[in-house]
Parts: C-alpha cells; structure tokens; sequence
C-alpha cells in the first residue's frame, strides 16, 4: 500500500444552479414537463435571451423532451456562452473536454472555463485547476492549479477539497503539509466523497497530519468501500491481513483482494500474486 492511491478527481456531469433558467419555462422544467419547457425555451431563444439558450442546451445534452444530441446541446451551449452565461461557458467546456459533440480540444475547453471560472462558477474552477495541473491544454502549472482548487474548495466543492488535499499532500504548488491535507480530506469525505474517504483512510493508517488510528483508518476505508472504491477494498484486505485494526483473517483478506481486482485496483492484482504466486513448469 502506498501514497499513490491517493489521486485528483475531476467534475464530469452537466451543472446548473437553482437559477439557470429564465422564468419562462423553469416551473415545466422543474415538473418534469420537458415539451413546455423546450417550447418556452425555443420562443425566448430566437430573441437571443442567453438563460434559454443555455436551458435548450441543456435539454439537448440530456435528451429531456428530445432526442439527446450533443451537437445540438453545443451549438446552444455555445450562443449562451458567448453572452456570458457561466453555466453554459461550464458545459461547453466540458463538451470540449471529452469530445461530446465537439472535436475535442482541451485548449478550447481550458478557454471556456477560465471565463466561467473567473465569474466564480465552482465547477469551472476545479476542472480549470485539473487542467493545469496535467498540463491539459494549457501549460503545466501547479500554483495555479493550488489556486483554483482552492477557490472551488472553499465553496464546498467536494472534488475540489479532495484535490487541494492532494496538493497539500504532495506539496504541489502550496508548502507541503499532512495536516492541511487531513483538513481538506476530511470536508470532502464528510459529504460522502468516495476518493477523499480512502485518503482519509490512508492518512489514518500512516499516521500524517494526524495521529495514527487503525479504527478510524478502517471506518473511512469502509465508508469508501460502500461505494465501490477499489482502492479502499484492497485497503481493507491489507488491514485483514496483517491484523491492524482488525483480527487478522486471511480468508477475509483474500474475499476484499478479490473484490478489488474486479473493480480494477492494480495493488489488489499484486497482493493476490503475492499470495497465490503461479508456480513455474
């Protein structure tokens, strides 16, 4: 087990905030009546208001009322964006992020959300910080990257807190400090963060920036684990195995390596050959 499990996280869903959508419109949507929500939209549109171009994109890349086209969601996402709508500036950035609709450009997407990013759209800003700090269209920076996961964070972005963590971690673009990193660790997995419950975990169980606590190691590892994080299964198996926090018991070791291996943890594959090493002929 090691440190390198603990990774970044990335917002990858289409975002609106309680007021994205102009009045007109917005009650059908809310009720689930998408036919009138798109008519309301569609009339509001050919007047080039943006909150109905950004509801219409939104429509469209959900395929709420009509069939689900992203290159359609794009063109409206992209008119709305050009207007300053940050919501839509998001979502076009994310389109061009993955290639939905869009030839994908990473330099396009970093564009757009750096303009909702500096309107103070949260979403934008944590992506923008994982942009930069891969390296991702624009040039590698980890400051900044420390900058806008910060800022994302502290408005209580869940992916940005695990990922300002990271950095303080690793000391990436801030000084380097486990405590800062169990902090903001802690916030995201008190919302129910899968990664940053595991990171908790791992802080825990090496004692950084906290003292170490085999019971609370394995009460964040199982947190995660409910979730399906592989990271954690194997983390548990470790415990198992070598008796910390828990009896040991091989055989239950070996179920939480096997479960972990089936959802793709490379450290839960090793521990397994370690274990049943393949005889040679």
């Amino acid at each position: 087990m090691h440190f390198a499990r603990i990774v970044v996280t990335s917002i990858a869903v289409f975002c609106l905030a309680s007021g994205a959508f102009v009045d007109d419109g917005k009650d059908a949507y809310v009720h689930g009546d998408y036919k009138k929500a798109l008519n309301d939209w569609q009339a509001l549109a050919v007047q080039d208001n943006a909150q109905a171009e950004f509801g219409l994109g939104f429509l469209y890349a959900h395929g709420y009322g009509v069939t689900q086209n992203y290159e359609v969601a794009a063109a409206w996402y992209q008119k709305a964006a050009e207007q300053g709508d940050t919501k839509a500036q998001y979502n076009l950035g994310l389109l061009y992020e993955h290639g939905y609709g869009v030839t994908q450009s990473y330099e396009a997407a970093a564009a757009w959300y750096q303009k909702a990013a500096e309107q103070g759209d949260t979403s934008a800003q944590d992506n923008l910080g994982l942009l930069y700090l891969l390296g991702h269209g624009v040039s590698q920076n980890d400051a900044k990257a420390a900058m806008w996961f910060s800022k994302s964070a502290a408005e209580g972005i869940s992916d940005a807190q695990n990922n300002i963590g990271y950095m303080y971690l690793w000391g990436r673009g801030v000084n380097q400090d486990d405590a800062q990193a169990v902090i903001w660790f802690r916030r995201a997995a008190q919302q129910g963060h899968s990664r940053a419950q595991n990171n908790l975990g791992a802080m825990y169980e090496y004692g950084r920036g906290t003292v170490q606590d085999y019971a609370q190691a394995i009460f964040w590892f199982r947190k995660a684990a409910e979730q399906g994080d592989a990271a954690s299964e194997n983390s548990i198996g470790y415990m198992l195995e070598a008796g910390l926090g828990l009896p040991r018991d091989m055989e239950k070791a070996v179920a939480w390596y096997r479960k972990a291996e089936e959802h793709g943890d490379p450290s839960a594959k090793l521990n397994l050959q370690r274990l049943f090493p393949v005889k040679k002929a």
